[in-house]
């Protein structure tokens, strides 16, 4: 279930990026593709359990945060 999580995580960190820069905010670009790297499933990063408790808060809130603030321009 866990390697589900992580490939859920990592794809939709890669559509937030995206967004962010197209959207021309690249510093939640950046965040988002830092998030991909860490939760990515294919070359998984192993971390001790202590590490990882704040990286999932961190995740979730700037997955909030970003989900309030990143707008995109809307198309004519």
């Amino acid at each position: 279930m866990y390697l589900v999580i992580r490939f859920v995580v990592a794809i939709l960190a890669a559509i937030v990026a995206w967004f962010a820069f197209s959207a021309g905010q690249w510093w939640w670009g950046v965040v988002f593709v830092a998030v991909v790297v860490l939760w990515n499933p294919a070359y998984p990063i192993d971390l001790p359990n202590e590490a990882w408790a704040p990286l999932h808060i961190a995740g979730a809130v700037c997955f909030i945060v970003a989900g309030a603030l990143v707008k995109t321009p809307a198309r004519e």
